[in-house]
């Protein structure tokens, strides 16, 4: 058994854009956010989930929009996130708000403007976020994450371990261990 790891990728194609709504049909994008005048418009290229105030996808009743600048916000975005999906933004984005909420939360999504973004968000303590919005105007570029993203989904295996021995160490400083590349099959903390 193992977890697979799926990431639901959303293009932004606000304002509206033909060929961006192409582009997430033809890369496999799970759902496009659209203005609502042209959620029908939409629905006529293809089928694809819209995300917008009258779409398939509806924002305020099942995605929320919040910015987070504090903990209070982390706290009301995994409370949000039991019932709906939480589009995370930032003013002044770093990891480590991210891993917060990722360790707490699932439904957590995050917009990428290039491909680094979304590797990034995806791979966030090895888990990564629950979705990408793909904010990047260019049909190319669109097209590359998507690719891109869809070929990195894998399933994660689940084996059982066994405890061979624990040290105690005494007092000492928090780190944080890229146990990715440091450690070997078979090694750990």
């Amino acid at each position: 058994k193992g977890v697979r790891i799926m990431k639901e990728l959303w293009v932004r194609a606000e304002p509206w854009n033909k060929e961006l709504v192409t582009t997430a049909l033809e890369g496999g994008a799970d759902a496009v956010i659209v203005p609502p005048e042209y959620v029908e418009k939409t629905k006529a290229l293809g089928v694809i989930p819209t995300v917008a105030a009258t779409g398939d996808i509806r924002w305020e009743e099942d995605v929320v929009v919040v910015e987070v600048a504090s903990s209070e916000d982390e706290d009301r975005i995994v409370r949000l996130s039991r019932d709906k999906r939480v589009l995370v933004r930032t003013t002044d984005w770093n990891v480590i708000p991210l891993e917060n909420l990722v360790a707490r939360a699932g439904n957590i999504f995050v917009e990428a403007a290039d491909l680094d973004e979304a590797k990034t968000a995806s791979t966030v303590l090895e888990k990564g976020v629950d979705g990408l919005v793909i904010t990047s105007p260019d049909p190319i570029r669109v097209r590359e994450i998507l690719t891109q993203m869809r070929s990195e989904q894998y399933e994660m295996p689940l084996v059982p371990l066994e405890v061979q021995a624990v040290h105690p160490t005494g007092m000492g400083h928090r780190i944080c261990v890229d146990t990715c590349t440091l450690m070997q099959e078979g090694e750990g903390l």
